[in-house]
């Protein structure tokens, strides 16, 4: 039994859809999503792109990818770009400080 919706859709067009915006060697490359509220993205975002990285988008997180994940993370703690705080995982995951140095930085920040 076929059903009939009253439109069609020309064969591979669905798959070219599910890849828009992808090519194979981005699907390799590791990627790392800055999070964070709206405003702090797009603070983080047009930090990174002013200091000269390529900053891709995900929905609405802003994207490091590959060689500029590390270079990137440390632009965002060394200058406090505002969002920061929110990338604590990543900061230790990466190598840019230990949870002890981003605590004492966060604490300077807050001044405690």
């Amino acid at each position: 039994m076929s059903r009939s919706f009253g439109f069609s859709i020309a064969p591979g067009t669905l798959a070219a859809l599910a890849g828009a915006g992808s090519s194979n060697t981005d699907q390799n490359v590791e990627k790392c999503l800055l999070t964070g509220d709206l405003s702090q993205m797009g603070t983080m975002a047009r930090a990174l792109q002013n200091a000269g990285f390529d900053v891709r988008n995900s929905d609405v997180y802003p994207v490091l990818q590959g060689d500029e994940i590390v270079p990137g993370l440390r632009y965002l703690y060394d200058h406090r770009i505002p969002g920061w705080r929110n990338q604590m995982n990543k900061f230790t995951k990466y190598g840019i400080c230990t949870e002890q140095e981003y605590r004492d930085k966060l604490a300077l920040e807050c001044g405690r």
